[in-house]
């Protein structure tokens, strides 16, 4: 999933997480303590844990990722 999800790996962390989810980035990336200049390949998959575990215990989080939609569909 995460190489779906980040094609660009040379892009900035918090332009990505734009495009993935409706919930603040930079909020995020303050609770995950990155810098909003971090890039793709500055990040080790733990990091990518933390994110993800992140996001999905957002108060502003109110969407399911596009992994489970996808999954959703072909189980329908």
């Amino acid at each position: 999933m995460l190489k779906q999800c980040f094609l660009k790996r040379n892009a900035k962390l918090i332009h990505q997480l734009h495009s993935l989810s409706p919930v603040d980035a930079e909020v995020i990336l303050k609770k995950i303590r990155q810098k909003g200049t971090t890039k793709i390949t500055d990040m080790y998959p733990a990091d990518f844990k933390r994110l993800f575990e992140t996001i999905e215990r957002s108060k502003d989080y109110s969407c399911k990722w596009l992994y489970d939609d996808f999954m959703e569909d072909v189980i329908v």
